[in-house]
């Protein structure tokens, strides 16, 4: 069965830079720029990664969702 939404649709295409150089091309995000500059900056201010908060998400997701 094919993707009804494939994730390219929703990866930005062009090169995003992050902290110390790190490339954010590989990050897959449903929000847009602002979106996306406004939860870097919400990770920067609470010191946290941008990982960490992804991964703080999906187990968020997955205790309300058994």
């Amino acid at each position: 069965m094919a993707d009804k939404y494939p994730a390219r649709r929703f990866m930005y295409h062009e090169f995003i830079r992050g902290p110390r150089g790190v490339s954010l091309h590989r990050v897959v995000t449903v929000f847009g720029k602002k979106e996306f500059a406004a939860i870097r900056l919400y990770c920067k201010r609470n010191r946290i990664s941008l990982y960490a908060l992804a991964k703080a998400a999906i187990r968020e997701y997955m205790q309300r969702h058994p």
